[in-house]
């Protein structure tokens, strides 16, 4: 927060709202319930946003880890690593960032 204040940055997040609350139990129930976890994250990074006076929005993720943020191609080394048009490896968390910012 010191950093994004320091900017007068805007917090950008993931727009998770979407997923339902409840699940019927198995795989999907317990994907859900992970993806609660984050949630609340969000809502607490939110929460303390706002006390800052600082701005958040969220947008939509789809696509962001598999889209190159300079245009082009990604190469996917395997599922955690990809290699950017200009060569740098990096990983998809780090790829989707980029994306988000």
């Amino acid at each position: 927060m010191e950093i994004a204040k320091e900017y007068n940055a805007v917090i950008v997040l993931e727009d998770l709202n979407k997923l339902r609350t409840r699940g019927n139990g198995g795989k999907r129930f317990n994907w859900e319930l992970s993806l609660w976890v984050y949630r609340r994250i969000q809502a607490h990074i939110h929460y303390k946003a706002l006390l800052e006076g600082l701005m958040v929005t969220y947008v939509n993720p789809k696509g962001t880890s598999k889209t190159s943020p300079l245009g082009g191609e990604l190469e996917f080394i395997n599922y955690r690593w990809v290699k950017l048009p200009n060569g740098v490896v990096t990983s998809r968390d780090i790829n989707a960032s980029w994306n988000l910012a």
